[in-house]
């Protein structure tokens, strides 16, 4: 595991041409820090933290985060950096360019105008882009409530029961399981509506014959769990059912794929390939899956032409989500978080992605 002074230096050394670096983003905060609040700064420089939060917070940061110095602020967030930054005396700053607001970008160049700004956006997620064994338990045991949750929730699904009631349900026994809270509001689709990837649960009564497609997660520490899975409910027509079987084949080879070595884009070829042999490439609209941490969605991007294309190591966790959508009519997807290991790859989410009739 490493700690956090160890994140700290790596970082000041990952970033040699700047004194000091400005992290304000809250998952990139919590992962150098250990300081989980939802308002404050980190100041590096050195290989050392300066952490300036509120009142609110003070007590918390003094438990998460005891290595860094508190800088106990007083007045707005913004003013206080620029004081800190003023009081110190650095000419040069790297800053989360692609995570500040053009308001607070305006404020730091005014109120702050001998300072030298220096996007460094990447950085902190670079570090952050292979788990350690301590965020690797969070993440495998975030996996393991989801899993659980949904096995315990599908018991309860019969025709007649909204699909909100169902995402209800989920959500509650998931936090009886021990999460901290959901990934993302749930997805949860049934019978025509399945087509749609990112469709919020409502009032529709699922009905014997629908496809019933659930993405969903949980949290644990900061980090997320992420997971899909498609269902019948009684008996569906022989056309589902094949596309089921493509999405499961492209899913499983796209997953045997994953190891050490190989490019992200080659994994969402294999599973692309599959779909596409299959007459369904128009309608597989979305990448094969992305990496997971303290972020839902975050480096690497399994996809066909990914803005950088990450070569896979030890240590990276990633989905693998392919899924096919006739729109109007149903859909499928099929999604497990895996971490990559020196030989191939293992599941943190143990749910069967076999076919299952409810």
């Amino acid at each position: 595991m490493k700690t956090t002074a160890e994140r700290l230096r790596q970082l000041s050394a990952d970033c040699p041409d700047v004194e000091a670096l400005l992290i304000f983003s809250d998952e990139n905060r919590r992962y150098l820090s250990g300081f989980s609040g939802s308002s404050g700064a980190l100041v590096v420089h050195d290989g050392h933290g300066e952490l300036i939060t509120d009142s609110r917070y003070w007590e918390q940061a003094e438990t998460e985060a005891p290595d860094l110095a508190l800088v106990r602020q007083s007045e707005p967030l913004w003013p206080a950096i620029s004081s800190l930054v003023a009081d110190r005396g650095f000419q040069t700053i790297g800053f989360e360019e692609d995570r500040v607001t053009v308001e607070a970008w305006n404020w730091l160049r005014s109120s702050v105008p001998n300072v030298a700004w220096v996007g460094l956006s990447g950085k902190v997620e670079k570090l952050r882009i292979k788990k350690d064994a301590s965020e690797l338990k969070h993440l495998e045991l975030a996996a393991h409530i989801g899993s659980e949750a949904l096995e315990q929730t599908l018991k309860k699904i019969r025709p007649g029961v909204e699909e909100h009631e169902i995402a209800v349900e989920l959500e509650w026994q998931m936090r009886k399981l021990g999460s901290d809270g959901l990934s993302f509001a749930t997805i949860l689709v049934s019978g025509p509506r399945s087509s749609l990837p990112h469709g919020r649960p409502t009032r529709r009564r699922v009905q014997s014959g629908d496809l019933i497609t659930i993405d969903f997660g949980a949290t644990v520490a900061g980090y997320h769990s992420d997971e899909t899975i498609t269902v019948a409910l009684g008996e569906v027509s022989e056309e589902a059912r094949s596309v089921f079987d493509v999405v499961c084949l492209a899913q499983s080879l796209a997953i045997d794929s994953v190891r050490p070595g190989r490019l992200a884009s080659e994994v969402d070829q294999v599973a692309r390939e599959v779909i596409e042999t299959a007459g369904f490439g128009a309608f597989f609209r979305h990448s094969t899956g992305h990496g997971v941490g303290l972020e839902v969605h975050e480096a690497p991007m399994i996809a066909k032409s990914p803005a950088y294309d990450w070569t896979l190591e030890e240590g990276m966790v990633l989905t693998v989500e392919p899924g096919i959508y006739l729109a109007g009519r149903f859909g499928v997807r099929l999604e497990d978080t895996i971490v990559v290991t020196r030989e191939g790859s293992d599941r943190l989410t143990k749910l069967d992605k076999a076919w299952r009739v409810l």
